[in-house]
């Protein structure tokens, strides 16, 4: 990497990023914005809904949250998996992944405004 690429940092704003995912600090900055708390505390309270959503997960619980949706253990069943390079098989043994579901409520609303999007960049674009 060249020194003017290090010297930069990095920042995650829809204009340099079309693929629109956002970082941490993006969210924590957008929520310090539209709280009115210092975007520290924000960092901190974000860190500590996430560490207790992960210790909950590790006991064995689902994690609900009203009107948004459920954190929850996901088992994946053992498969046979296969080195592309060299085609060699292996196991690939059961294990368990953080999984999101989101609410009916959620859903309704994710599905309207991206409808509304789509619909607003078409007309855009005529």
């Amino acid at each position: 990497m060249s020194a003017e690429k290090n010297s930069k940092k990095k920042k995650n704003t829809p204009e340099e990023d079309p693929t629109k995912v956002r970082n941490q600090e993006y969210i924590e900055e957008a929520a310090s914005e539209r709280s009115g708390v210092h975007k520290d505390t924000v960092r901190t309270v974000f860190n500590a809904v996430w560490e207790a959503i992960c210790e909950e997960l590790e006991d064995g619980n689902e994690v609900k949250l009203h009107g948004k949706g459920s954190f929850y253990l996901s088992k994946r069943s053992p498969r046979l998996g296969r080195n592309p390079l060299t085609l060699e098989t292996y196991d690939v043994p059961e294990r368990e992944a953080m999984a999101f579901r989101t609410s009916p409520a959620y859903a309704k609303r994710l599905r309207e405004r991206r409808k509304q999007k789509a619909e607003q960049e078409k007309k855009n674009n005529e």
